[in-house]
């Protein structure tokens, strides 16, 4: 199926240990299961994406991400914050190792706190010098710009412009936030919505 909607791009690219592939914006009506090979927004022109070739594929598939390990100064207020504002549920804690799991639909949201057993491990506390990750991404329903916007406020939360973007299930609507330590959370849509 990809071959009939990606051409190759460059001989040099082509000669590298991974196959790059420029997918071209305006693909087809050939979609995938979830609509990830819809219609690119106008203006982005193409991508390039790259593929390991089949004998150094290794013996197993990825099924999704299992989860995101934060670490947090203060795991009681980031607690709050996925819960009451963006509605993850505590799964489970240890307060011994200093974690806290939160489920995030499919996913978890693991809590480390800094001045516990296993955040000592990892140094001092992300900062605005030294951020944990780029930013996470929560894939959500339903996506309400109005709505959200209103709920995102009421917890005094400043909220980013709400743009398309590209993700695992392809291009929808999406926005940024920070939570309470300054790691950047996106929500996002499904495609079209």
């Amino acid at each position: 199926m990809m071959s009939q909607v990606c051409s190759y791009a460059t001989e040099s690219m082509k000669q590298s240990s991974v196959d790059s592939i420029a997918v071209r914006a305006a693909w087809t009506s050939n979609r995938s299961r979830r609509n990830r090979h819809a219609m690119a927004p106008q203006g982005v022109s193409q991508f390039i994406m790259t593929r390991t070739p089949p004998a150094a594929r290794a013996a197993f598939e990825i099924l999704g991400l299992d989860h995101v390990v934060l670490r947090v100064a203060d795991a009681a207020r980031m607690t709050r914050f996925y819960c009451a504002v963006l509605g993850c549920n505590v799964e489970r804690e240890s307060r011994e190792l200093g974690l806290t799991q939160l489920r995030a639909g499919q996913s978890l949201l693991d809590l480390v706190a800094v001045d516990g057993a296993l955040g000592r491990k990892g140094g001092r506390a992300a900062g605005a010098e030294g951020r944990n990750l780029d930013h996470l991404c929560l894939r959500i329903e339903p996506f309400d710009e109005a709505g959200l916007i209103a709920h995102l406020v009421s917890h005094g939360i400043a909220v980013g412009e709400i743009k398309t973007r590209y993700g695992a299930d392809g291009f929808g609507p999406s926005l940024y936030i920070g939570d309470p330590e300054g790691n950047i959370v996106e929500l996002k849509g499904a495609p079209g919505a």
